[in-house]
């Protein structure tokens, strides 16, 4: 029996050097890891293992255990002599998010703390939760987890949900200005044309974040987390983009119209370059009833969600007037 524990601080030389033995099962391994086995674990040992995942343990049980531990003399810390009621055992536990280790460890610090024999008051305990660091690693499964559950909040319109994920964020040390990026990539994404004021309203977020920074920024932060979780929702530009470019892998490029191209200098005007371009402010509306491409395609479809009706229908107006000028969709 051979047990390695948090596997993931070995690099994948290390790693490769134990598949020998777990191959001709010379040693049976058992890793243990607070990390994300798929990411710091190779793939041939992974392949050979039995992964098992060990989920938080129940509030009301580590409270339990937690009460056995201060009145076990010979196992836990009972010759302290300090007793406490049960709701701040369960505090204790609360703070703990599920991990027995923490759990106890923050009781023999609350203990130690203390004179032999008096109660574990609640004061004791949220003095220690003032110095508690949240369980949040930078660039690791709980980064991405959170940032992930905040983006989902707002684009689920649920603005009290997306305010306590950022302020795990912002109470576990994450730089400001990584959320108010995904505030401006979320504001086009999820919002697009159903509110305009989404994206300079992000924009202005991350550069207060840029020239104010904490903590006076996370004002900022939650005051853009609201207004993007309540703002009507559309991705329609994301999937027009995605469309396109599906298109384009599949089909190819066009080609520049000629009457599109760049007409400065003699050779392109010899070639014809812009000689039938019609210029738009000359026309009504500005719709010429020329085309922009030599093929038109449609990728974008609008949705009738918030300010997007409007350009909706703006859009359809000028897609119109230009099929009733030029009805076989050539240039004219």
């Amino acid at each position: 029996m051979f047990f390695i524990d948090e596997i993931h601080r070995f690099n994948k030389a290390q790693q490769d050097l134990l598949l020998p033995d777990v191959e001709d099962a010379n040693i049976r391994l058992i890793g243990a890891t607070t990390h994300n086995p798929g990411f710091y674990v190779i793939s041939p040992l992974l392949s050979r293992s039995h992964l098992f995942k060990l989920n938080p343990v129940n509030t009301a049980v580590i409270a339990k255990i937690l009460a056995q531990a201060l009145s076990d003399g010979e196992r836990g810390i009972g010759s302290m002599k300090c007793y406490a009621q049960d709701a701040v055992m369960t505090s204790i536990a609360v703070l703990s998010n599920g991990d027995m280790r923490r759990a106890l460890n923050a009781l023999e610090t609350i203990v130690i703390s203390l004179p032999i024999g008096p109660e574990i008051k609640v004061d004791d305990v949220e003095k220690f939760s003032g110095e508690r660091a949240l369980r949040y690693d930078a660039d690791e499964d709980e980064h991405y987890d959170t940032i992930s559950a905040y983006i989902k909040s707002m684009r689920g319109c649920d603005p009290d949900a997306a305010i306590f994920w950022l302020t795990k964020m912002l109470d576990s040390g994450e730089d400001p200005r990584f959320i108010a990026r995904r505030m401006v990539i979320f504001a086009s994404e999820d919002i697009g044309l159903a509110d305009s004021r989404a994206l300079p309203l992000a924009v202005a977020c991350f550069d207060a974040c840029e020239k104010i920074g904490l903590p006076e920024c996370a004002l900022n932060l939650a005051h853009v987390t609201v207004f993007l979780a309540t703002a009507p929702k559309s991705n329609s530009t994301y999937l027009a983009l995605s469309k396109c470019r599906a298109h384009v892998a599949q089909n190819g490029l066009q080609n520049v119209p000629l009457w599109l191209r760049d007409g400065h200098g003699k050779a392109n005007k010899r070639e014809g370059n812009q000689r039938d371009y019609k210029y738009s402010h000359d026309y009504a509306y500005n719709v010429s009833g020329q085309y922009y491409m030599e093929q038109p395609e449609k990728f974008w479809h609008p949705k009738d969600s918030g300010g997007e009706k409007q350009i909706a229908e703006r859009a359809k107006f000028c897609e119109d007037l230009r099929k009733q000028i030029a009805p076989d969709g050539q240039n004219s």
